[in-house]
């Protein structure tokens, strides 16, 4: 049933010539929980199917998501965090969505990617 779905979503995703739905679908994940539904969706979830399917639609948003952002791929960005305390904190975090999301996977290698290995085909 998820093929459907992402065959679906695949499908309206290439008819935007703007990449703006590729970029709003990284957005939200990122502003909802930093892509971590969508990295437990990768790593963790036990149908193969499913996560080959989850597996081709971000790469098919990253790569075009990417060619979009080419001129600020590498750039950085301040944002506010509200600490524990309430204080806010001003951080960095790269511009591109699609930096963030290959960046936030690759901080995963030693912890999530090397206990969940052996769903990997």
């Amino acid at each position: 049933m998820i093929d459907e779905h992402v065959v679906v979503l695949a499908e309206l995703l290439h008819r935007d010539a703007t990449s703006e739905l590729h970029r709003e679908f990284l957005a939200h994940w990122s502003e909802h929980d930093d892509f971590s539904f969508l990295i437990s969706l990768l790593l963790e979830c036990p149908d193969n199917k499913a996560r080959s399917c989850v597996a081709a639609l971000m790469k098919y948003i990253l790569v075009r998501l990417k060619m979009k952002e080419k001129d600020y791929l590498f750039e950085a960005e301040d944002y506010e965090f509200e600490g524990d305390d309430g204080k806010k904190i001003t951080l960095q975090r790269h511009k591109s969505l699609s930096a963030r999301f290959i960046v936030k996977m690759l901080e995963l290698l030693n912890t999530k990617v090397a206990k969940n290995w052996s769903h990997f085909e």
